[in-house]
């Protein structure tokens, strides 16, 4: 430090009387001078940097080193049979997918001490007072516009109308995933602001028209709907949806694995086992949005006779273009541009003979020509339908015997891959290609540390 303060009072006197060094051709004797300041922190300087360049690029060294020595100790493991190659795959997928699950958000919604809470089971009414709202990134464009409902506790009201109009923001605000722009939304009279966030989710059931199913086994699924549950809850909601039967033919039962999205799996099995995981949690409200529209007529029978029987003694929310869903609803709200037209049964509103006779109508006209065409053609689709729920069993069973590799590796794309690599060549080979890579490896944690140094 005291060489760099010698040397900086040269440059200052220097810079100050610039002038007079200039005048008097003194630049070269001065720079000689602040060099010689210098020389003793240019040694300081070196040796630092030395102790510097050495241990970064011993850092890379031992990184470099490190995983040679993991190469050759699975490369080891692996021909003395101790180890399959998708084994330790599976290992490692097996443990970052444990260690994540330590991570946890450190945001949280907060709960008022005073919230509100619902019993589990007992239904509930609902009221929407003078609601109106508009997305946040569409404030000028209002979605809903005062619109009043009340759903008693018990009961199954239908909300019916053309995309757009409206339905699906009702649902979207009675989760309380936005908040209102104006009016209220009450459960059993009371604003839905008062109750806990968590426990009121709780209390709903949802059941949307493509369910989301995880690669993992069928019972997996439905607990996900109530973690706390038993083997009895799954089995006594799998009844209740009307699943515990198809369930019971597979190969593993409620063990199968469903596969990515459930695609091992009908639209029908899909729906009612999503079904079953929101009646294992016994809510209070039943939301469903537009939970057979994806179905075809004969997997859409099967599905709503679970509906109905799940929506009895329930509290029960219809989101459907299919009005033949909606007939037997205790009440029907009918929508359009964010606001209701008209309401009443189904009996009041035909009679009416206003927007809901006219929907009704001319869906009865298409489901006509739909029906006569499926008349014609029923047989076969019976049979292609068995044919299909035999091939998908079929299917499972094979992938099955794989000890659930499924699980974490495409099977059809990742197992070529695999055997390409490790199949093209004899053991010894594939040990001297190791050999010469972890050479390289060592080689190259020696020459890190080299350039470092020299650098």
């Amino acid at each position: 430090m005291e060489s760099y303060g010698q040397a900086g009072k040269v440059a200052e006197e220097v810079f100050s009387a610039f002038r007079t060094v200039l005048a008097f051709n003194a630049q070269n004797s001065e720079q000689t001078r602040y060099a010689s300041k210098l020389k003793g922190i240019t040694k300081y300087a070196v040796r630092k940097a030395l102790i510097y360049g050495f241990y970064l690029g011993l850092l890379f060294t031992i990184t470099y080193w490190t995983t040679a020595l993991g190469l050759l100790s699975g490369a080891w493991l692996i021909n003395a049979g101790k180890h399959a190659t998708l084994n330790i795959g599976k290992i490692v997928v097996d443990h970052v997918k444990k260690s994540t699950r330590q991570f946890k958000l450190s945001t949280e919604l907060s709960v008022s001490e005073n919230a509100v809470t619902l019993t589990p089971g007992y239904p509930i009414k609902v009221t929407f007072d003078n609601v109106s709202f508009s997305y946040p990134s569409r404030e000028e464009k209002s979605v809903l516009n005062n619109v009043s409902f009340t759903i008693h506790a018990g009961k199954t009201v239908a909300l019916v109308g053309s995309s757009g109009s409206g339905k699906s923001t009702c649902v979207q605000l009675l989760l309380r995933f936005y908040e209102l722009t104006n009016g209220q939304i009450k459960i059993n009279d009371r604003n839905i602001a008062e109750f806990d966030i968590y426990d009121y989710n709780q209390a709903i059931g949802v059941v949307s028209q493509e369910p989301i199913l995880f690669a993992t086994s069928i019972h997996e699924n439905i607990h996900f709907g109530k973690k706390n549950a038993t083997q009895d809850d799954v089995i006594e909601a799998s009844k209740q949806a009307h699943a515990h039967d198809f369930i019971m033919k597979l190969p593993q039962g409620y063990d199968t694995i469903v596969g990515e999205r459930g695609v091992k799996l009908s639209g029908g099995q899909r729906q009612r086992i999503a079904l079953a995981r929101a009646l294992i949690r016994k809510p209070n409200l039943l939301i469903l949005d537009e939970a057979t529209s994806a179905l075809d007529s004969s997997s859409e029978k099967i599905v709503q006779q679970a509906l109905e029987r799940a929506s009895k003694g329930r509290t029960t929310i219809i989101i459907a273009h299919r009005l033949s869903t909606i007939r037997n609803a205790d009440w029907i709200v009918v929508m359009q541009d964010g606001a209701v037209i008209e309401q009443g049964s189904h009996d009041d509103l035909m009679a009416a003979n206003h927007i809901y006779c006219g929907l009704f109508k001319n869906y009865q006209g298409e489901n006509l020509n739909v029906q006569s065409s499926e008349v014609v053609n029923m047989q076969e689709s019976e049979d292609f339908s068995s044919e299909t729920i035999r091939d998908q069993e079929l299917n499972s069973i094979r992938t099955e015997e794989n000890d659930e590799n499924e699980i974490l590796f495409d099977k059809e794309e990742t197992e070529p891959m695999i055997d390409e690599a490790f199949n093209e060549c004899t053991v010894s080979a594939q040990m001297h290609k190791l050999y010469i890579f972890t050479s390289i490896m060592f080689a190259l944690g020696i020459a890190v540390v080299i350039f470092t140094v020299i650098a």
